[in-house]
């Protein structure tokens, strides 16, 4: 932070130092930055737009692959029940161990990434496979280190928006390769995609932790571009402040701690109803196209699946678009609005209001624009509208909690997105297995119906927490520091905010 003044006045006879004013650093909107960065032009918050901008896409796509090959088989259903003697449904289930990997995964990795840094871990991990879960337990903590807040909710938006169009991409792709190939070809097309994503990792991802002051023991860097890569991905050098073995077992159980916190229970249980209607709809989606004609699911020629699985993914694509239109312009601003509005000072509540539009409206009616769709057998153009809207709901809603929680916990970024992916698919591990006996005993619609009315009443937590977020908060059985309280608007102030040195 920069001194607006560098001299201390002591009253003769009195030992105390009088207020020092600090000249905050803001952006052009006058917007405080938080965190304040440094001088140097090496610090993360100061990288330039663009690198912060490739710095984001890559985490985003390390995501977006990540979905795309756990649910890789969504598309071979049918063709590998001719195959196994199995029925489609029964196959079906096998998603939900992928699904029980996405969860879990986070949970081993979070703590190598403490100990060996963010970007090694990531670029490791793309090169095995089978860690490829490693992007949920990392990309927050390298939004935090890298965007301030202001802009936090939009990067988060970007963030999560890739995981679901994943889910949604594979059964497009597959679809095609089952059609015209061998149905194990589906698990392969993808790992180009990873070793591209591996190398520009390698040369283009960047460490994000740096040395602050309450961080002071971070180790510096080499400014030298190679030996920087050398470095981070040679393993030549630490690039972690030093922990003991206790500090690192600590950090396996903090966030467990955190999610059985109030807060997090409450997220949680939001979050259980928002993600997991999502799972439940991709994967009604891809038995509802591809069942043949005469066992009742669609109207056209099953050789127009194809067709009916891509134009599904444009128009899901293009309301994905939709949705970072809303959240870029709703997420930050609606919050910072609310913030100058109440004298400057920040309170992650503020985030919380974005979710009224997509959660408790939007998601309910499109939950039940989907049964109907399913019951009713309506076209697919139907199908995939009421999808697009479920799309943004989802996204939309994941994008606010993930930025309220870890502004809760600024110090532990990593271990709530840990949490808050655990929570996105616990449910969905689940649900796999008895919605489909589900909507055979009470109807289609009627399975949805009940979506739309559990998805509405995981409102109330939220709720909750917009009222009584600090109390709640408070009972944590976890310590962190959070940007409750921190001046984000200086209007009125001269731009000077007095502090004690």
């Amino acid at each position: 932070m920069d001194k607006a003044e560098a001299s201390v006045s002591h009253n003769e006879g009195n030992s105390s130092p009088t207020p020092v004013p600090y000249l905050l650093k803001t952006n052009k909107k006058g917007w405080v930055l938080v965190p304040q960065p440094t001088d140097d032009p090496h610090d993360p918050l100061n990288w330039s737009a663009s690198k912060k901008g490739v710095t984001l896409m890559l985490v985003s796509l390390v995501s977006f692959s990540t979905s795309l090959q756990a649910v890789a088989n969504n598309s071979g259903f049918f063709v590998q029940a001719e195959v196994y003697h199995k029925t489609a449904i029964q196959l079906s289930y096998s998603a939900s161990s992928a699904i029980a990997g996405l969860a879990v995964g986070p949970f081993v990795w979070n703590p190598p990434a403490k100990r060996f840094g963010t970007s090694r871990c990531i670029a490791i991990s793309l090169c095995l496979t089978i860690c490829m879960n490693i992007w949920s337990a990392l990309g927050s903590n390298i939004i935090l280190e890298t965007f301030f807040l202001h802009d936090r909710g939009k990067c988060f938006s970007v963030y999560t928006s890739m995981n679901l169009p994943g889910i949604i991409a594979a059964s497009t792709l597959c679809g095609f390769i089952v059609q015209n190939a061998s149905w194990t070809v589906q698990y392969w097309y993808n790992v180009g995609f990873e070793v591209f994503l591996a190398i520009c990792c390698i040369l283009l991802l960047d460490e994000t932790a740096y040395p602050r002051g309450n961080n002071p023991e971070q180790p510096i860097l080499p400014r030298n571009y190679v030996q920087r890569k050398i470095a981070i991905y040679g393993c030549t050098q630490r690039i972690t402040p030093p922990q003991t073995g206790r500090e690192l077992a600590f950090t396996s159980v903090l966030p467990v701690l955190i999610g059985i916190s109030p807060v997090g229970v409450l997220i949680g249980l939001f979050l259980i109803a928002m993600f997991s209607w999502a799972m439940v709809t991709a994967t009604d989606t891809s038995v509802y196209l591809q069942t043949p004609i005469g066992e009742g699911a669609t109207e056209l020629p099953r050789t127009k699946m194809l067709t009916k699985l891509f134009c599904s993914f444009i128009h899901i694509m293009d309301w994905v678009f939709a949705s970072q239109i809303y959240c870029h312009f709703v997420n930050d601003q609606l919050a910072l609005r609310m913030c100058a509005h109440h004298g400057g000072t920040w309170k992650p509540g503020y985030r919380l209001h974005a979710l009224w539009f997509p959660s408790l409206f939007l998601y309910p009616v499109s939950l039940g624009l989907v049964g109907a769709t399913l019951f009713y057998h309506l076209h697919f153009i139907v199908l995939a509208f009421a999808v697009f809207l479920t799309t943004i709901a989802s996204i939309s809603g994941v994008s606010v909690v993930l930025s309220y929680l870890v502004e809760c916990f600024t110090d532990h970024p990593n271990e709530v997105a840990v949490v808050v992916n655990f929570y996105r698919f616990v449910f969905g591990i689940a649900v796999t297995f008895f919605i489909l006996p589900w909507s055979g005993a009470l109807g289609i619609n009627w399975a949805y119906g009940m979506m739309a009315f559990f998805t509405a009443g995981s409102f109330i937590p939220i709720t909750i927490l917009m009222l009584w977020g600090p109390n709640i908060r408070a009972r944590s059985l976890t310590a962190g520091k959070s940007d409750d309280g921190v001046k984000v608007s200086i209007e009125g102030h001269s731009g000077v905010i007095k502090a004690w040195r």
